[in-house]
């Protein structure tokens, strides 16, 4: 029986719209290898006494490679560039923001975890009073990777929220962080996130084949009744509606109804969007 070979390049487009954005940092401004501009109100700390300057670093100094969106200058803790000598023990952290008046508060940033036993990745929140360890990174990432971090219980209502990247480490590669967002975002925020349900290559496809996708509710109120969307090849579009909840910060997935004819061998370009 002849097989079919039928290649499937699945994409999601969010079209994310900020009500208020608190942080905006791709390091685009950072010239100094190793000291932030001033007017950025970002700190480098060296927390080892007495310092070695083992800190973040914003000249790629060991010519890692970039993927984008990852895009120099970004910053970089590397661990291996500083080999053997005393370890790493330092914090990159933002400068102060008033989220006295928001009620979601979303951390967004892309990045790349080299891990090796023994370093530690952390995000840490500060709450207008103390330090707190929300998000600890105890493998490698994928390169690069986006992260979406709902720190709303932790600032939301305070004029003096911070937050930080620590690593620690001691010849143990390295940590690369770009394009830094926080947040709050408009009260009806849905985006696809991704597509689900397809193979990248697959065989003997035929005429009712399920579109499946997730979708994030990246607003701050509950939304219902969501306008969906798929296109193939850049044909007609197929419409239809989520009548399903979702609350703030969850994800849903979702299946069309609308079945989708990827009978003919060759190449789709298929697109989702909300």
């Amino acid at each position: 029986m002849k097989q079919i070979l039928t290649l499937l390049f699945a994409v999601a487009i969010a079209f994310p719209s900020f009500s208020q954005t608190y942080i905006d940092e791709d390091f685009s401004t950072f010239t100094d290898s190793i000291t932030p501009p001033l007017t950025s109100g970002w700190k480098n700390i060296d927390s080892i006494t007495p310092s070695l300057d083992h800190r973040w670093r914003f000249d790629n100094p060991d010519n890692r490679t970039f993927n984008s969106p990852i895009v120099a200058p970004a910053a970089i803790l590397d661990s291996d560039f500083y080999g053997l000598t005393p370890f790493q023990d330092a914090y990159l952290q933002s400068t102060s923001f008033d989220a006295s008046n928001a009620s979601v508060v979303i951390l967004e940033f892309d990045h790349y975890y080299n891990h090796l036993t023994g370093s530690i990745a952390e995000i840490q929140i500060f709450d207008g009073t103390n330090w707190i360890s929300d998000t600890i990174f105890s493998a490698n990432t994928t390169n690069p990777k986006h992260e979406t971090i709902d720190i709303t219980q932790y600032v939301a209502g305070i004029s003096n929220a911070q937050i930080q990247f620590h690593y620690i480490g001691n010849y143990d590669w390295y940590w690369i962080i770009d394009n830094i967002k926080v947040f709050q975002p408009v009260p009806d925020d849905a985006a696809v996130i991704s597509v689900d349900s397809l193979p990248m290559s697959a065989c003997n496809l035929d005429t009712n084949e399920t579109i499946t996708a997730s979708i994030v509710n990246f607003g701050s109120t509950v939304i219902r009744n969501i306008p969906i969307r798929y296109t193939i090849n850049g044909g007609a579009i197929v419409p239809e509606t989520i009548i399903d909840s979702i609350i703030p910060g969850d994800t849903l997935q979702y299946s069309f109804a609308t079945k989708a004819n990827l009978s003919a061998a060759g190449s789709y370009n298929i697109v989702v969007y909300s």
